[in-house]
Formats: C-alpha cells, structure tokens, sequence
C-alpha cells in the first residue's frame, strides 16, 4: 500500500455491507506517514453510483441510483436546483442549461449512502420559425427540403443537425425521416427536428403552398388598317387578345395586363389601357398573365399597322375645290375628321398665314378669310391631335 498522511476507519466492523459505514482518509496524522492500511477486503460491497439520461434543458432528464443492495428504506433526491425527490428513479425537468450538483442519499439497515454527481444539462436548439413559402408550378415537380438548413441552424451552436418529416408524430419519434417533397397545387406541411450534438432536439413546422402556373400561349400579331392619314398609327382594342391570350384557361381566374415592355410586365408597374395607340410600328407588346397568387406568365405578341386598299382614301384630303356656288365641291372637306373629336387641320396660305382650323364640329373650309373670298391658289394644311402623327398636304382653290 502506497504511503498516506491519513487514515482510514472501519466505524462498524461487526456489521456486514454498508453497515459498517467506513470512513475513507477520515483520519489525519499531522503530518506522520501511514505505511500500512486497513487490511485487503471486497470493495464491491460500498458500490453504488447515480446514472442519468437525455441531459436537455426543458424535457425530463431520467435519474437512477445504483447500489450493491437493494430495498433502501429511504431515498432523498437534492437535482441542485433546488428541486428535490424521494423516488428511486426519478425523472427532473431543469429549465435552463448548466453545471448542477445533484445528491442522492440512500438508506439501508440504517445507514445512509450519500453519493453526487455533476450533471451538465445542454440547451435545446431554437426553434427557427420558417415563413410560409409560396411556388407556382406547372405540373408536380420536387422541391429538396435541405434548403431551408441555413434558416433553421441560423444562430444555433456548432454541430446541430436538421432532419424532415412528413408528420408531427414521426418529427417527435425521429422516425421516418424525408429529404424531399413532391409539390402539386395547394398547401404541405413540413416538420423539422433540430438536434444539437448533446443529443437534444427540437421541432417546428412550415408550410409549402403551390399555385399552378399560368399556361403559356402564342397568340398571333394583332393587325389592323391605317387611317386615312397614313401615319402608321391606329387604335388597337388589346382586351380582345385576351380571349386568345387565355387559350382556354377560366376568364376568371386569370388578370390580363399590357405592357410595352418587357421590364414593365416582369414588375408589374405601368400597364397601358385596354384601348391603345400604338407609339411605333411594329410595337411589341407584352402580356403579363397573372392568377393573383404571384403566378405570372409573360406572354408577347405585335401590333402592325397596315396599308390597306381603300378607294376612298383619295377624296380624304380633296386635291381641290371649286367655290363658285354651283353646288359642287363648293368647300374643302374631309371625312378625316368625322367623328375624331381630337383631330384638327390647320389651313395656311402660300405665305404661312393662318386661315381656318377644321375640325369635327366645323368640318369645312368655304375659301373665305373674314368673309372675303381668297383667289385661286395652292393652300397648305397641317393635320394633328392627340395619338395622331402631323401630317402636312396642299391643295388648290379654283374659281
């Protein structure tokens, strides 16, 4: 036996197991040396110890206490916290992490067996809440769940791991664990467990919701005539694309809107009129199909304006006129102006005077200035007005 400045005592040596109650180094010689002991006896009678599972802040950490004999007739529990026990194998809920000193002292044949251990309780992983995510697909396609790992570690000690499940009960079980989810159109619910590498975890839920996408289509260009001013711009009713632009798809649930760009119809900002003046010819125009659920196609198509024959067109700007009151073309007129409450035509002299402005309520020139008839000549006009380019002719007055 090693050499010892204490001593240790047998207090009972007529009793047998834990009644005779040693006492380790209990004894101090002041500085004297023991070269021998108590004598060589089985140990394994004064076995005892105290075991502990699942070591997390916030569920229930299970305690036993193991001993040579069973049947103590008293045990007292002291978990450090000022939590106490008198079971044998208690269970303790700590809540919060941390160092605890926990006691037990058992009692047989009347004495007691105090023994402790340090127990480290770890706290449990945050539960990160993850916002509802939206998709719009076409047809089921699989979305890889590990992409919402980064969220939910967020913040949380090194060495936690995430795992997926399809339910709540297989969340808390860890049990049957998925890595992917097969979307179609409505909403999943998603559980994930996070475990920390002491073993603790916690669970929280989020939700997929999917709205099917708006079909895509290639309507064809949207041609129409010019207008007797031959300026390559025409009004175009783009409501009635509509129709065309759904192919099939319920009017109802579907917001058409038009663009003249591509940047417009993606953010949504600046949507021109159902009615709409075309601003070059060709003008691309863009479709933005939307179900109201962030769901959006961009569907594109052209708006020409074309010459078309039209036998009339000549006596749209008259050549000439002849005011002689014979009752033929006895004023200068034009249809261009029937019913265009925002065309004007502008007549001048050779001289850049101005004479008369026609327009839809006073449709015709009569070859007078202030009640005075002009000679025959050329005169020029200017026609212009709201989505109408200026177009500039003459004409002569012959008497």
């Amino acid at each position: 036996m090693a050499e010892t400045d204490k001593l240790s005592v047998i207090n009972n040596p007529n009793r047998l197991g834990p009644g005779c109650n040693v006492g380790v180094n209990t004894v101090d010689l002041g500085g004297r040396i023991c070269m021998l002991g108590l004598p060589s006896f089985n140990q394994s009678i004064f076995y005892s110890k105290i075991d502990s599972q699942n070591l997390c802040a916030g569920s229930a950490t299970g305690f036993s206490y193991e001993s040579q004999y069973s049947n103590p007739s008293s045990v007292s529990w002291n978990f450090g916290d000022a939590s106490t026990s008198n079971g044998l194998n208690p269970s303790h809920q700590f809540t919060h992490s941390g160092t605890f000193t926990v006691t037990v002292s058992a009692t047989y044949q009347g004495i007691t067996i105090t023994r402790t251990k340090d127990v480290t309780i770890a706290a449990a992983p945050v539960a990160n809440a993850i916002a509802e995510q939206f998709f719009c697909i076409g047809a089921s396609q699989s979305y890889n769940l590990a992409e919402n790992d980064n969220a939910l570690l967020a913040g949380q000690p090194a060495g936690c791991t995430v795992t997926y499940f399809a339910t709540e009960a297989n969340a808390q079980s860890g049990t049957n664990p998925i890595t992917t989810c097969n979307l179609s159109a409505g909403t999943t619910t998603i559980y994930a467990r996070i475990t920390n590498p002491q073993g603790c975890s916690t669970t929280t839920a989020f939700k997929l919701t999917s709205f099917n996408q708006p079909v895509d289509t290639a309507p064809t260009d949207f041609s129409t005539c010019d207008g007797m001013v031959r300026d390559g711009v025409a009004p175009f009713d783009l409501s009635t694309k509509t129709p065309e632009i759904l192919n099939g798809q319920p009017q109802g649930n579907f917001e058409v809107s038009y663009f003249t760009s591509q940047e417009s119809a993606e953010h949504n900002t600046d949507a021109v009129s159902d009615t709409f003046y075309n601003t070059v010819n060709p003008q691309p125009i863009f479709a933005r199909v939307s179900n109201g659920n962030g769901c959006y196609k961009i569907i594109t198509f052209k708006l020409i304006v074309e010459t078309c024959a039209d036998d009339s067109d000549e006596s749209a700007f008259p050549k000439f006129f002849t005011p002689n009151g014979d009752g033929y073309n006895d004023t200068w007129k034009t249809k261009a102006v029937v019913g265009a409450d925002k065309m004007k035509i502008q007549i001048f002299d050779r001289f850049g005077r101005w004479l008369k402005t026609i327009t839809s309520a006073d449709p015709e020139w009569d070859g007078t200035l202030g009640g005075v008839a002009l000679p025959s000549d050329d005169y020029w006009f200017i026609v212009s007005g709201e989505n109408i380019a200026e177009y500039r002719g003459h004409f002569s007055l012959k008497r």
